[in-house]
């Protein structure tokens, strides 16, 4: 036993020159670069490790959730890995402290629950381990051995038993969005372009992260209508107003407050009508962009530089069948009002053809 366990903790090692990516907390400090290392295990080695994990040699409870791994160890994985996801790398800390630095910048702070899924252990030993939503189980990276679900005496000899327990203490991180299942913007503050109508914008950030969204109160700016997990959809009704942020709050379990973060909708080229309030009751107001010089009527266009009113306007049921022409009275003025009652309660489509051949088509909801 002791054997196999100088194996997994001590097999040939291979030193941090090789690696040259830094780690560092999820607050920022650079964990030491000495501490870097991988192995280089034998497949005899390999093998015999799991003879003897399925000889029952390190209990009854251990169950693998992922194979023998050379590139991270038990301290990579529970405190560089799992929280805040990191790149996977091994980390000595005996020798030269690395798990103290998460615990010296205060990324994770001491706690007395012991059961909290996400909780980080720390061994007598020197291992580390991951509190998880199982009772009275534990997940650790066993040296270069496999991802394991164990009870937290069932571990090779020499870690030992759990001795401290930490918990987070930073907030959750945005790592990338995408719009309608297409364009992806990398970043905290991911901005896209966006057509009047529904999209959905989906949000990536660190791990073990809820999130919650919600937009700057504006008139017509950009509503709202589902969320759940990581996703947003939303009607963006008009062009050119105020309130196209919608802020995203994180939160991730720990102790410190939620971070909040935005995402910037703005305008293409060429738009030029908006169509407010959605959700309506009764009437809504179509408007189009202002114009800079006077409206030429036997053309429906305007003199020099400005987008045409529309040659057609018309209303859509979700089935894609036309219930209302709206042409004759909104094609002559810059903004219209114009009630939509009659048509019942319902989602509803505005598509507009301007004379250019440029179409824009909204989403509005009658309540």
């Amino acid at each position: 036993m002791k054997k196999l366990y100088a194996f997994i903790i001590f097999s040939t090692l291979i030193t941090s020159t090789l690696l040259a990516q830094n780690v560092y907390t999820p607050k920022g400090t650079l964990v030491p670069t000495n501490s870097y290392f991988t192995y280089n295990t034998p497949q005899s080695t390999i093998n015999a490790f799991y003879d003897d994990l399925n000889n029952g040699l390190y209990g009854h409870t251990p169950v693998v959730v992922a194979s023998v791994n050379d590139n991270y160890n038990c301290h990579g994985y529970a405190w560089n890995m799992y929280p805040s996801n990191g790149r996977q790398v091994a980390l000595d800390d005996p020798t030269y402290n690395a798990v103290s630095t998460y615990i010296n910048d205060q990324s994770f702070k001491t706690t007395t629950n012991t059961t909290l899924p996400g909780v980080l252990v720390r061994y007598s030993g020197d291992h580390s381990a991951v509190v998880i939503n199982v009772t009275n189980r534990l997940m650790s990276k066993w040296g270069w051995a496999t991802l394991t679900r164990h009870a937290p005496g069932d571990v090779p000899p020499g870690y030992g038993l759990p001795a401290s327990y930490y918990r987070c203490n930073f907030p959750s991180k945005l790592t990338h969005a995408q719009i309608d299942n297409g364009t992806i913007s990398y970043g905290t503050y991911p901005s896209f372009e966006a057509n009047t109508g529904s999209h959905r914008i989906d949000v990536y950030g660190t791990p073990h992260t809820t999130y919650s969204f919600a937009t700057q109160p504006s008139v017509p700016g950009i509503s709202i209508y589902g969320q759940y997990s990581n996703t947003v959809l939303f009607d963006k009704p008009a062009y050119n107003q105020q309130g196209r942020y919608i802020f995203v709050t994180m939160s991730n379990g720990c102790t410190v407050p939620s971070a909040q973060t935005s995402i910037y909708v703005y305008d293409p080229p060429g738009a030029s009508m908006m169509i407010y309030p959605v959700p309506t009751d009764d009437e809504v107001t179509i408007q189009f962009a202002d114009l800079e010089e006077k409206l030429v009527m036997e053309d429906m266009t305007y003199d020099g530089e400005g987008p045409s009113l529309p040659v057609s306007i018309e209303v859509f049921n979700g089935n894609n069948i036309k219930v209302a022409d709206l042409s004759e009275e909104v094609i002559v003025r810059k903004s219209n009002k114009v009630s939509l009652a009659h048509l019942g309660k319902g989602t509803y489509y505005i598509k507009a053809i301007f004379k250019d051949g440029f179409v824009e088509t909204k989403r509005v909801i009658v309540k």
